[in-house]
């Protein structure tokens, strides 16, 4: 025999309603965890014990929905890039694939600086490989996307394969290193007293 006070623990008396699965996707929408989706739940209800279900119920519900996105969400992607370039000529993207929907891609952004000297984002690219034809391959779309001919400098960490893509996508902009990059590793490079005076 179940408590009363227990009784919105048993799985025959939870149960996600519809109203609150299109909530829930709202909630969802302008990022909000589910932790706190389940306390808007909990003060909307009055307590956790007239909520219905509980938080595990959530994150099942969550996964369930993003099982059912996740060989769906390049073509979402795709519908909200088009929609953009309806709305903004100007907006440029490029999806080369493979036919698979790969996730764990590597972020590459582009940052330049506008005139009022603040950072802004130019360009983005997932990129399934760090290879120098693929960096290569970005390079060249950013040209297309910026048809303001190269940049003057670009300015990377000490990656390879990167520094012979800009080589040869952008054989007159002056390629530099990142200070940052340099002088986190003087700590690994550098002898410790000559790291201890720097």
């Amino acid at each position: 025999m179940t408590p009363s006070g227990r009784m919105h623990l048993l799985r025959s008396h939870r149960r996600i309603s519809d109203s609150t699965k299109v909530l829930t996707k709202q909630l969802g929408s302008v990022n909000i965890p589910i932790n706190q989706k389940v306390s808007i739940f909990e003060v909307q209800s009055g307590g956790m014990d007239k909520i219905g279900f509980m938080k595990k119920d959530m994150y099942n519900l969550e996964c369930s929905v993003n099982e059912k996105l996740r060989n769906h969400d390049v073509e979402l992607v795709i519908e909200y890039f088009m929609a953009e370039q309806k709305k903004n000529e100007g907006f440029y993207f490029k999806i080369e694939g493979d036919g698979d929907n790969r996730y764990d891609l590597t972020f590459a952004p582009m940052l330049g600086v506008n005139n009022h000297g603040q950072t802004i984002v130019l360009a983005c690219a997932f990129l399934s490989k760090e290879t120098t034809e693929s960096f290569i391959w970005m390079f060249e779309e950013f040209k297309k996307a910026m048809p303001g001919g190269e940049p003057k400098t670009i300015i990377t960490d000490q990656d390879a394969a990167m520094s012979r893509a800009i080589s040869i996508a952008f054989p007159t902009t002056f390629h530099r290193l990142c200070i940052w990059h340099i002088t986190s590793k003087f700590s690994v490079k550098l002898p410790h007293s000559a790291y201890k005076e720097y």
